[in-house]
């Protein structure tokens, strides 16, 4: 039951989402979905900081989930710094700079995180079931509906790049977020195998938060790729992406504390967790 309670909060807040697109005005929506993306932001880290903190110093996992909830937190904190008080104090040439430094940073600890929780079941010696050429199909997979949704953004940087047409802001985020999407959303594969894998015990429910936290990633980008071929409006485009970072932070969070659940379940069976 606890497991589906956190499979429903994301879902139950998007909806919330959705529907204040259609209750508040422009004036009002848009301030109230930057507030809630930094919200959303600091559960997803404070869900990460209490899994990492029950693990020891130089587990793997400890790594991992401190990665993760780094990136979190370094996003959080520039929404709340380099996007609105630190362009007063500075002017917005230096706030930018450092805004790019702090997003590039944050990229690059997601990335880590991510690898590090991807590779955690073979670091223990765990197999994954069936032929290796279906498992390199699902990654194949992966890989191709990535490039699909993130490519065109990454193609625009960098086009940009070459052109001489951009800021310091856009080159650090464009390119190193583009590029660091590329790399960690093709691993959705290999952590939607681990939850396939799992199926049955309850160990499975981190991994298929994981999975639907890499979606989320996944779906932001595609909208931010594609919504001007579909003809979207700022407001819509705002709604919808804003809509799948939320369940991305959301279902971090819900991923979090399915892990603390699975190891105190584990514990009381007298199992050790992974």
């Amino acid at each position: 039951m606890k497991y589906c309670v956190l499979a429903l909060i994301p879902l139950a807040l998007g909806l919330f989402h959705l529907v204040l697109f259609f209750v508040l005005s422009d004036s009002t929506y848009t301030p109230f979905v930057f507030n809630e993306v930094i919200v959303v932001k600091m559960l997803g880290f404070l869900g990460c900081l209490a899994v990492a903190l029950k693990f020891g110093k130089g587990d793997y996992p400890r790594r991992a989930w401190t990665l993760v909830g780094l990136s979190l937190l370094l996003f959080a904190v520039n929404d709340i710094f380099f996007r609105s008080i630190v362009p007063k104090l500075l002017g917005d040439s230096l706030a930018n700079a450092v805004s790019g430094f702090v997003v590039a940073v944050g990229n690059v600890s997601f990335i880590l995180g991510g690898v590090i929780l991807a590779r955690t079941w073979a670091s223990i010696g765990f197999t994954f079931p069936g032929r290796p050429w279906a498992r390199w199909l699902l990654y194949g997979a992966a890989i191709a509906v990535t490039l699909v949704l993130v490519g065109p953004s990454v193609i625009l940087g960098l086009r940009n790049t070459l052109d001489g047409n951009f800021t310091m802001w856009e080159v650090v985020t464009d390119m190193v977020s583009g590029l660091g999407d590329l790399i960690i959303l093709s691993l959705i594969g290999p952590i939607l195998l681990i939850a396939l894998s799992l199926r049955g015990g309850v160990v499975r429910w981190p991994w298929i938060f994981l999975t639907l936290v890499l979606a989320g990633w996944l779906l932001f980008d595609g909208v931010n790729s594609w919504y001007a071929t579909f003809g979207l409006t700022d407001r819509q485009h705002l709604w919808l992406r804003e809509f799948f970072r939320i369940l991305a932070c959301l279902y971090t969070m819900s991923a979090a504390l399915a892990q603390l659940h699975v190891m105190r379940d584990l514990n009381k069976e007298g199992a050790t967790p992974a």
